[in-house]
């Protein structure tokens, strides 16, 4: 819809500005709240505009998180079927939403965890996966090198996703 300058332009103002706001709530902490270590942003709202302007920033950050999380959701979802349909098509896994239902349970496991202690093991476990991904990858790479094709793709601009900025 906007086109790739555009969106591009976009993309630079809100970095500004979601930096320029990360530096103010940095510099305000250090200004009113230096000697505490625990201050979150509802905190800082509250030391900063009252106890209903927690509630609106906790509530900002909270949609935030969702919006995120329901992307990741949506991410994990797609590339997860994509591989599915191409090694075993025809299953039930097929389908996206399959995959994000199934994925949704073990996230909310893990988002109960007490403290980031316990979740050290899974993220350990996390990190080997991404390597051998990385392993397989490359693997994968170095067999076929021999068959990868002499010419460039062409890409035709004003086709790109604007997702793909």
């Amino acid at each position: 819809v906007l086109g790739i300058p555009l969106a591009l332009a976009t993309l630079l103002i809100l970095c500004v500005l979601t930096s320029f706001n990360c530096w103010s709530v940095v510099r305000w902490k250090r200004r009113h709240a230096a000697d505490r270590r625990d201050v979150t942003y509802a905190d800082l709202g509250e030391l900063a505009y009252g106890r209903r302007f927690r509630a609106f920033v906790m509530f900002c950050v909270c949609a935030t998180q969702l919006c995120v999380c329901t992307v990741f959701f949506s991410f994990i979802g797609e590339n997860v079927s994509a591989v599915l349909r191409a090694v075993a098509p025809g299953t039930v896994l097929d389908d996206n939403r399959v995959v994000i239902s199934l994925v949704l349970p073990m996230a909310m496991l893990l988002s109960c965890a007490p403290n980031l202690r316990v979740l050290a093991p899974a993220t350990a476990l996390g990190m080997v996966l991404l390597f051998l991904g990385f392993g397989c990858i490359g693997g994968i790479i170095g067999r076929n090198w021999a068959d990868r094709p002499d010419d460039l793709p062409t890409v035709d601009l004003a086709r790109i996703p604007l997702a793909m900025c």
